[in-house]
């Protein structure tokens, strides 16, 4: 599979773009220059491990792709691994 039909299909089918209620912390991104926005909620537990990740907000096709991937990639990693990479 090809990097665009990967886009593609993360864009279509987005993995986490939903609000989390219950969040750790969470940060606002905005492109001033397009408008798009996107907010991330992060639940991270005692031991620092990233026990959910999800973000909402209007983001471009690459930038959902891209926030499908970092869900799957960082949801059940440490902190520590996770900001050491």
């Amino acid at each position: 599979m090809e990097v665009n039909d990967i886009l593609a299909a993360y864009s279509r089918d987005p993995v986490g773009f939903v609000p989390m209620e219950e969040w750790t912390t969470s940060y606002r991104q905005e492109n001033n220059v397009c408008g798009d926005f996107v907010v991330v909620y992060v639940k991270i537990d005692a031991e620092q491990k990233i026990t959910n990740f999800s973000y909402q907000g209007d983001p471009a096709m690459h930038t959902l792709a891209a926030a499908s991937l970092l869900t799957e990639y960082i949801t059940g990693e440490s902190v520590e691994t996770v900001l050491s990479r």
